[in-house]
């Protein structure tokens, strides 16, 4: 059975069976790459976010600009909330080039408008990560994150919000 299929059969759910198709896959040369691709299938993408997540947790190798190109470009077709805060958790493994500024931006200031808190606390912090990358968003993003500390309600969104910040701080001092 295919890494597809089985993400296509997994039950959403169960945390033994998605690490069992990790733990199958994950030595197999186009692992990664057939990952990527799908994220931009509404039936695979919280599977594969997921496991794309767990790679990195398990502390595996660093993603080819063109699997990270092809992270970037699935941005705009994440659907589930889920597949979304998986990609949000990743970012700080990647890097983010020039091309993708705005792509990036505009995934986070909708992230950070989402339903769900954790999203919105994830993307606050990617915010954070795309002000260190790219300094003249700096001044922006710091304003945005003072002004949604003190108007944000859920307490892991604003915890976050305190992380991006001190994030921002130390990109002052460095």
């Amino acid at each position: 059975m295919g890494l597809k299929h089985e993400i296509e059969e997994w039950d959403c759910k169960s945390k033994q069976a998605i690490t069992t198709i990790y733990q199958k896959h994950c030595e197999t040369t186009d692992f990664l790459s057939v990952l990527i691709k799908l994220l931009s299938n509404e039936d695979t993408e919280r599977g594969a976010s997921w496991l794309l997540k767990h790679h990195f947790d398990c502390k595996g190798t660093a993603l080819s600009d063109a699997l990270e190109a092809g992270i970037w470009s699935s941005l705009s077709s994440l659907t589930h909330w889920e597949a979304k805060l998986h990609v949000l958790q990743i970012i700080p493994h990647l890097s983010i080039p020039s091309i993708q500024e705005n792509a990036m931006e505009g995934f986070l200031m909708m992230g950070i408008n989402d339903r769900k808190t954790l999203v919105r606390a994830w993307s606050y912090f990617g915010l954070a990560l795309l002000a260190k990358r790219f300094p003249t968003k700096h001044h922006k993003i710091e304003a945005l994150l003072k002004e949604r500390a003190e108007t944000e309600t859920g307490g892991s969104v604003r915890v976050r919000i305190r992380k991006a910040k001190a994030l921002m701080n130390a990109a002052e001092v460095a």
